[in-house]
């Protein structure tokens, strides 16, 4: 994979960026939907566990008699080991699958990010209803222990603007795609959790190979902050000393449109930054 370094340094490139020129955000709600079984995707012979509220009564069903349609808002996508065991860490059989999701950023900017370094490497990629994209990874085995620490690693350096919880969470419940979503009094409640590409399932080696190659100068995950003008300026210097192959330019664009959304002074911090 072509490594595309900071042509000049980061800081003075960011200086030079107009911080008036935000990408908009994807019309997500035009996008064809895609039709999805999956039982073609899911691990055959294994139990999975649905739930149409995140505190309500499990639904499990084997893979091979999931229904095709009317799912449950939300799903556990790694399998579990008995029905009535519940969402505990305990009672998840193995490690199979990864979702990557960030708020941080509009539709525009997550879709390149992540797209930019997964390319086609993710099964799902799904429209919360709300406002944001969430990338499903459905591997072609079960993972060890040290498979998945490996690669939850590799995730979380990949991707500075990501939910580190999520990718690390086992237990964590996703949208259903082409479910409704459900959140009374919340945005994008009653609105179709679209799935909008599907893709084989990944093999965990080609995988490692994408995200070791994108992050071999990359010592260690990032800490990302944004609440407060120091934390802020915290949050830069960390990911300048990372060195990112996100470009220069698609970088920049993603601080400053977070800055922006959280009405902290970009110039300032990066001062503060260097």
């Amino acid at each position: 994979m072509t490594s595309t370094r900071w042509a000049q340094p980061p800081c003075e490139f960011l200086e030079k960026l107009v911080l008036s020129n935000i990408i908009p955000k994807t019309q997500a709600e035009n996008n064809d939907v895609m039709a999805i079984n999956l039982n073609d995707h899911l691990h055959k012979g294994e139990f999975y566990l649905f739930q149409h509220t995140v505190n309500g009564r499990p639904e499990v069903y084997k893979c091979g008699a999931i229904p095709t349609d009317s799912l449950p808002q939300y799903l556990l996508l790694n399998p579990i080991k008995d029905s009535k065991g519940g969402r505990k860490g305990a009672n998840v059989k193995y490690r199979a699958a990864y979702t990557i999701e960030s708020d941080l950023l509009s539709l525009e900017l997550q879709e390149k990010c992540i797209e930019k370094i997964l390319g086609d490497l993710y099964t799902m990629k799904i429209f919360s209803g709300n406002k944001s994209y969430h990338y499903n990874i459905l591997l072609s085995r079960p993972l060890s222990q040290e498979e998945d620490e490996r690669l939850q690693l590799l995730l979380q350096k990949s991707f500075p603007f990501a939910d580190k919880a999520v990718i690390a969470d086992r237990t964590r419940l996703v949208r259903s795609p082409n479910a409704i979503r459900r959140n009374s009094n919340k945005p994008g409640n009653g609105n179709k959790q679209k799935l909008l590409v599907v893709n084989k399932q990944v093999e965990y080696e080609n995988l490692v190979a994408i995200l070791e190659a994108t992050t071999s100068d990359i010592p260690f995950p990032p800490k990302v902050n944004f609440s407060s003008e120091e934390n802020a300026t915290r949050s830069i210097q960390n990911l300048l000393e990372c060195a990112y192959d996100l470009d220069e330019e698609l970088m920049a664009t993603c601080l400053s449109e977070i800055f922006d959304s959280k009405n902290i002074d970009f110039e300032h911090c990066l001062s503060r930054a260097k």
